[in-house]
């Protein structure tokens, strides 16, 4: 087997790894949640081509806000302060 340069396909357990370097092949891993978020993007772009902007536009923001009101005051107290921890306050 020689020494390979470039990108090579790596399997570990369930997951396959795609384009990662022979060095570091913890890198590829993707979690469920970047899996998520790049199907919410891909399913945003998609209404984005189907549906108007304007409706667009409220449903992005809508499901957001509905599920925040949705929650009770000590549930929204506890998002802030984790909100606040993450970015540093």
């Amino acid at each position: 087997m020689g020494n390979r340069t470039g990108p090579q396909r790596v399997a570990v357990g369930r997951n396959t790894l795609w384009p990662v370097s022979a060095g570091n092949a913890e890198a590829g891993i993707m979690t469920n949640r970047t899996k998520i978020a790049i199907g919410g993007v891909v399913v945003g772009l998609i209404l984005l081509a189907w549906i108007p902007w304007w409706l667009f536009l409220l449903i992005v923001v809508g499901i957001p806000a509905v599920a925040y009101f949705s929650l009770d005051s000590s549930q929204r107290r506890r998002l802030r302060r984790v909100s606040r921890r993450q970015i540093g306050r």
